[in-house]
């Protein structure tokens, strides 16, 4: 996939940095501190399903055509507490018990689901590696605040591209770290303040990038906290990337976790990132053999939605849908052959495929 995406979740590494300020009143129990730590009990089973969108588009500007690409993923996790450390942190196995697949390039979408019948083309690009994915049992270890340490036995297959987007430690350690933990909580921070992190993802060809995000406790109703977040991806270009002139023209970081208090687990987190690159790139024209430097913009969107559907200790309230202004946007689905609006301008990218995923059926 051309382009750049930053995979980090909302769990961060050892670089994450967290400090507290001053933000609107928030009702909360005693008016005291929202516990925001996870609850380990060995033994104790959450269950969730996860849901993640990676889209990317490649523009030269001086063209109307866009390359478009898509990723989408729809998993049906579980994991277990296997046992505790003198810390307060655990060790987990994570089961992946459905996945669905879905690629699409321009106008062509290919869906692999393994609860469902796949066409020969979907077993051929898809199926091995998602059936690897499934029914196999990694284990995680987590510090006391839901921090992802280490995260094995997920190696085989791990060597296929297809497979490290399903089960590679970062899908599992950052894009996952939500159904583990917060992953860092504002030290003397109350339900009336707010809290900033920063993060640096390990530097690229691209470069090196930083997400800072703010984060809002904007509403608590027992058991639930719900935390609002806002933010930005700034890069620090690589020497390559400098001498393409790279640099970064947009960036957004939208979300919304809702935290369960009481059973120390989030019950919905929701992500989206956006970024646009331009770059100056070199164009070779395949007929006269010519090279010329071209600016190219590269457009990217991560999306990751989660959302815990086993009922807790006491039964988890029911969530407000997700809202509108957090979902990205969907791409559009081709007119009919024919009409009016099939007719692409010249040089026009084809819309992509947008193809409803059926719902992953729970197990238990």
């Amino acid at each position: 996939m051309v382009g750049v995406m930053v995979a980090l979740g909302l769990s961060g590494p050892d670089n994450a940095s967290a400090s507290c300020g001053y933000a609107v009143e928030a009702i909360a129990q005693d008016r005291g501190k929202v516990d925001l730590r996870p609850r380990f009990v060995v033994g104790q089973e959450n269950r969730f399903t996860v849901e993640m969108k990676s889209r990317t588009g490649t523009q030269l500007l001086d063209r109307s055509r866009v390359r478009l690409q898509e990723y989408n993923q729809r998993i049906l996790v579980k994991r277990r507490v296997v046992s505790l450390d003198e810390g307060g942190g655990a060790t987990m196995e994570v089961v992946y018990q459905g996945v669905l697949v879905t690629l699409i390039a321009g106008n062509k979408a290919v869906t692999f689901d393994t609860e469902g019948t796949n066409g020969t083309e979907a077993e051929e690009l898809l199926g091995v590696t998602a059936r690897n994915a499934i029914n196999k049992p990694f284990t995680v270890k987590v510090d006391a605040l839901g921090q992802v340490l280490s995260v094995s036995g997920n190696t085989n297959e791990g060597d296929k591209p297809a497979a490290v987007n399903l089960i590679g430690s970062d899908i599992i350690g950052q894009s996952m770290a939500p159904i583990f933990g917060l992953g860092s909580e504002p030290e003397g921070c109350t339900a009336s303040e707010t809290w900033t992190i920063t993060r640096s993802a390990p530097a690229g060809k691209t470069g090196k990038f930083q997400l800072t995000t703010t984060n809002t406790l904007s509403a608590v109703a027992e058991p639930q906290a719900t935390i609002d977040i806002r933010g930005t991806v700034a890069l620090e270009p690589s020497d390559m990337a400098r001498r393409g002139k790279a640099e970064m023209t947009a960036s957004q970081i939208v979300g919304q976790q809702v935290w369960n208090a009481r059973d120390g687990v989030a019950d919905r987190s929701v992500y989206r990132q956006e970024m646009t690159i331009e770059a100056d790139v070199e164009i070779k024209d395949p007929l006269t053999g010519k090279s010329e430097v071209k600016r190219r913009q590269a457009e990217t969107m991560l999306y990751i939605e989660i959302e815990r559907i086993d009922q807790g200790v006491g039964g988890v309230p029911p969530l407000l849908p997700v809202a509108d202004h957090l979902r990205p946007r969907e791409a559009e689905v081709p007119a009919e052959p024919g009409s009016p609006a099939a007719q692409p301008e010249p040089g026009a990218a084809p819309s992509p495929t947008a193809v409803p995923a059926p719902a992953l059926k729970p197990q238990p």
